[in-house]
């Protein structure tokens, strides 16, 4: 039960991370109201001063044991790759494109925020995205692959910059007609 509680006063954030305070559940929630009458006898504590400290830089930070807890995320640049997918364009055709994404979280109270998963929420993205790319691209223009890259990286950019991430790099490392077509 003791270290439980050792363990639970403190987060340690990793270089390449960032994190977020979560206090009874919300971010923006300060101390309780129950907790303000002792609120004098310790205000000399930085983490129970009633300013709340929301997102947290690398290193180790104190928290209120079992009313706070800390969420991470990391801000370096991270690649997800998409699987094989069948796009099926308006003159018929059928193309099986891979796609992936080189992004960075730049807002990290967004990404932990507006999205439950931030990793299942943007392959869901880069899926919506290579569909839509291709059904607007027109035939010559999928055989060559001119400019798909950066139609996809336009796509993605505005979809993904509400959840506070940018994306430095989208692309299809290959599209290939299927059998049948």
């Amino acid at each position: 039960a003791v270290l439980t509680v050792i363990r639970a006063s403190g987060v340690t954030v990793k270089s390449g991370n960032t994190g977020l305070i979560y206090t009874l559940g919300r971010v923006d929630r300060g101390v309780p109201r129950w907790f303000r009458p002792a609120l004098p006898l310790v205000r000399r504590v930085p983490f129970l001063a009633g300013v709340p400290r929301q997102v947290l830089e690398p290193g180790f930070h104190p928290m209120v044991p079992f009313l706070q807890q800390a969420r991470r995320v990391p801000t370096r640049s991270r690649t997800l790759d998409l699987p094989a997918q069948r796009v099926a364009i308006p003159s018929g055709h059928v193309f099986l494109a891979d796609a992936n994404i080189v992004y960075r979280v730049v807002d990290v109270k967004r990404a932990l925020i507006q999205v439950d998963d931030l990793v299942k929420g943007m392959t869901q993205m880069l899926t919506l995205g290579v569909q839509e790319v291709l059904r607007a691209a027109p035939l010559d223009q999928l055989r060559s692959g001119a400019g798909l890259d950066e139609a996809l990286r336009a796509n993605l950019e505005e979809k993904l910059e509400v959840w506070g991430v940018t994306v430095e790099r989208a692309g299809f490392p290959t599209i290939t007609p299927a059998p049948m077509t």
